[in-house]
């Protein structure tokens, strides 16, 4: 499971809409239905500490929330150094 089908579900399960989610990061509904999609990268850092706070997560869920952040940036960085080294 990649962070996008995580974050939908531990959103659809408290029970907030994704409009609700854009208006706490100050960004359109549309951006946070392409995260959960997979066809945007997870959160910056900054939304997703304002997310965390908004759905008043676990210690657990939030680790598990920033562990699959990191490791989506991870990959990321992976790939543009890959592509700089070819």
């Amino acid at each position: 499971m990649g962070f996008g089908s995580y974050f939908r579900d531990l959103r659809i399960e408290k029970q907030i809409t994704q409009k609700q989610i854009a208006d706490v990061i100050k960004k359109k509904p549309m951006l946070v239905s392409n995260v959960e999609n997979g066809k945007n990268g997870p959160f910056s850092d900054n939304d997703l500490k304002k997310i965390v706070s908004f759905l008043e997560l676990s210690k657990d869920e939030e680790r598990q929330s920033v562990s699959y952040t990191h490791r989506a940036h991870e990959t990321v960085l992976e790939l543009v150094c890959r592509l700089l080294l070819e």
